[in-house]
């Protein structure tokens, strides 16, 4: 092979082919789920009353949490979140009961005949409530290195404050949901939306108190993602199977655009608060930042994403007294989870809107102050790991003469002193990213390869294709070390079945560690086929 090949799915997207979950002909007797979705952010329920809807004809089963027979929860780092809640209401969109019927239309009628009575509850809807109400997970978390104190109250100037990032819905262009179909001995065949088969298969697993070997998860390849599936598709899958497990039948979850934006978590909105000292040019002395994330009425990824953000305050630059706390505070709103990056940007924005206020104040160029505030080699981050090969003062200065920034600026300058109703900018944006689970162990993959008797090729990963290409990067590490076409190649679906314990498609891994699997399952392949 000369060259890479495009996109091995490539020619199904175009011409309308590729299938994704939901878009097969219902299976006969598959049931479809409508949910009843909490219409207010906190509340204590008094009565669930489906029987009216349960007479309408053509209803299969109405399901609540009375209906589930292991362990109403699906939390996973932290164990607090139910599938159903049983007394008492967290956000608006909540799903508190699920309808099953052959007929969409049906069962959506159907939702509309329960009768909910609540006692409506004082929702925490802002950081800053959540926050001064002790309204947190975990305890704060803190990063120091330095002396703090000192530095800043020595440091020539100071500068202090708060800074807002937002929720970002996800967008993906492919609604949650999942396919559930009922195997005999007890096992259950789940078709999921989901960048994580290992947590949709243990969670199930505990929710219908059956070994994890009957849950098999499947993914055939999602139409986007950007975290939005890594925990928030676990959800759905539980719905999907316990709505399976109940009536023996087939059942369907495919969430409309309007119920995916009101039930599913967002980007976490971070508020932080900081002080800052630095010197007449600009170079920074201390920084005290306290990072406040809306996490939402779970914990979900949290934790792990607080602890991200964190670790990026820093971004490229070396400051040299810092300390850094962080708190994720619990809200009435619905859990947010990963998104990309992952706590990363947050993080980063942060420090990149104090460099812009320091060369503000300063009346100096932001990528002048980027540029002496940079990371040298052998500098440590706060958290004690040393910078090696940090040449990103050199980068500032091949970037400056390669992009004509100066005239660049000038131009933009010029610009707006003659408009006042438009402007322009220029800006220059330096990342430093870590790469790969912050817990390690989850850094792993595992491939399964087999070459058939005509020579034709499966392979199969824990990586989950969602547009990214994971596919296509596996097939031509495998083609180019057997030495046969692309064309030869089948890379298959996830499937816990054939690659166990997978961890999730995400934090920017997915072709590293699955496409290492397998070169390492094919030159195992190699060395056997060239024994006698």
């Amino acid at each position: 092979m000369k060259k890479t090949p495009w996109h091995i799915s490539g020619k199904l997207h175009v011409t309308g082919t590729s299938q994704f979950i939901g878009d097969s002909t219902p299976l006969p007797g598959m049931l479809q789920a409508k949910f009843l979705f909490s219409p207010v952010a906190h509340a204590r329920i008094i009565s669930l009353d489906t029987s009216a809807a349960s007479e309408l004809s053509g209803i299969s089963a109405i399901i609540t949490a009375a209906d589930i027979p292991g362990e109403n929860q699906i939390g996973h780092v932290i164990k607090d979140e139910p599938l159903f809640p049983e007394s008492v209401i967290k956000y608006v969109g909540q799903p508190l009961a699920m309808v099953l019927a052959e007929d969409p239309l049906l069962a959506a009628q159907a939702v509309k005949l329960i009768e909910l009575r609540y006692e409506e509850l004082t929702p925490i809807l802002e950081i800053d409530e959540a926050d001064a109400l002790g309204e947190w997970y975990v305890p704060e978390r803190k990063i120091e290195s330095g002396d703090v104190t000192t530095a800043l109250s020595t440091a020539p100037r100071v500068l202090s404050g708060w800074i807002e990032s937002p929720a970002q819905e996800h967008f993906y262009m492919e609604s949650q949901r999942c396919d559930a179909i009922p195997q005999d001995d007890q096992r259950i065949l789940l078709s999921a939306a989901t960048q994580s088969t290992m947590e949709v298969q243990e969670v199930v697993s505990y929710l219908l108190a059956l070994p994890a070997h009957k849950i098999i998860v499947e993914v055939p390849r999602l139409g986007g993602a950007f975290g939005g599936k890594e925990r928030a598709g676990t959800i759905w899958a539980c719905f999907a199977a316990l709505g399976s497990y109940v009536t023996k039948r087939p059942v369907r979850i495919l969430l409309e655009r309007h119920e995916d934006i009101l039930a599913t978590g967002k980007r976490h909105p971070f508020k932080s608060r900081y002080r800052i000292g630095f010197d007449d040019e600009g170079r920074i002395r201390a920084l005290d930042v306290q990072l406040l994330a809306n996490g939402g009425a779970y914990a979900d990824l949290s934790i792990a994403i607080l602890e991200r953000a964190m670790f990026h305050v820093d971004n490229t630059y070396h400051i040299p007294d810092i300390r850094i706390r962080g708190r994720a505070c619990r809200t009435n709103l619905p859990p947010n989870t990963a998104f990309r990056g992952f706590g990363a940007p947050q993080g980063i924005y942060v420090i990149e809107r104090l460099i812009e206020l320091i060369a503000r104040q300063l009346h100096k160029d932001p990528m002048e102050v980027r540029r002496i505030n940079a990371y040298r080699h052998g500098d440590l981050s706060p958290y004690g790991q040393p910078v090696w090969e940090a040449s990103i003062r050199d980068l500032y200065t091949r970037l400056e003469k390669i992009s004509d920034y100066q005239t660049l600026r000038k131009q933009v300058d010029e610009f707006n002193q003659r408009h006042h109703d438009r402007k322009q900018g220029i800006a220059v944006t330096p990342v430093k990213f870590g790469i790969s689970f912050t817990t390690a162990l989850l850094n792993q993959g595992s491939a399964l390869i087999w070459i058939y008797i005509d020579g034709s090729v499966s392979v199969t990963t824990g990586g989950v294709e969602m547009g990214q290409e994971v596919s296509t990067k596996i097939a031509v590490v495998v083609a180019r070390l057997l030495g046969i076409s692309i064309e030869r190649i089948r890379v298959e679906s996830s499937n816990t079945q054939r690659v166990g314990n997978a961890s999730p498609t995400a934090a920017s891994t997915g072709s590293d560690i699955n496409a290492n699997a397998a070169r390492i399952a094919a030159e195992k392949l190699i060395r056997q086929l060239s024994e006698p």
